[in-house]
């Protein structure tokens, strides 16, 4: 199942993070009182890490974004 995202609004706070507020397009009922998502992020090295929460005592989850080749360079390492 693949869903569409829409950002509603976003902006660099200060110390270079960034912050999206976004929901998914064409939500309702159940699933629209989950929304809006806030996304923080912080660029560490070559990654994005993201905290990605639905208000104040939802839910929270952590996210970390890399750079395809920089991600692909560490698989390969790995399979060494």
């Amino acid at each position: 199942m693949a869903m569409r995202f829409e950002i509603q609004r976003w902006d660099i706070d200060t110390n270079n993070v960034l912050k999206c507020i976004f929901s998914p397009g064409g939500a309702n009922g159940s699933l629209n009182t989950a929304w809006p998502v806030k996304m923080t992020s912080m660029v560490t090295g070559t990654r994005l890490e993201a905290s990605l929460r639905n208000g104040e005592g939802g839910w929270k989850e952590s996210i970390v974004f890399w750079r395809e080749k920089d991600f692909d360079e560490k698989l390969r390492v790995l399979r060494q």
